[in-house]
């Protein structure tokens, strides 16, 4: 999973001092049950976080996915075809 969200245009890894500061970090790693597991276990933890980054302008997001001439999209006024 890392390789894949590392190449992914709307991600950035944090680094080490972000996650270090970041509350929510801390807490995954040692309040969730997960976190408890793998501690009583001593096993090593290893995780990323990520950061979703903006949408550049005429990019595909949900917002734009299903509008009218998108990727063929064609709206139907017929309700038997499933239109409004």
């Amino acid at each position: 999973y890392v390789k894949k969200c590392n190449a992914h245009p709307l991600l950035r890894k944090l680094s080490d001092e972000e996650m270090k500061e970041d509350v929510c970090v801390e807490t995954m790693r040692m309040v969730t049950e997960e976190g408890k597991k793998v501690e009583r276990a001593g096993a090593g933890k290893y995780y990323a976080v990520y950061e979703r980054i903006g949408v550049k302008e005429g990019a595909v997001h949900a917002k734009n996915f299903f509008n009218e001439g998108e990727f063929g999209v064609v709206r139907s006024n017929n309700k038997k075809d499933g239109g409004d």
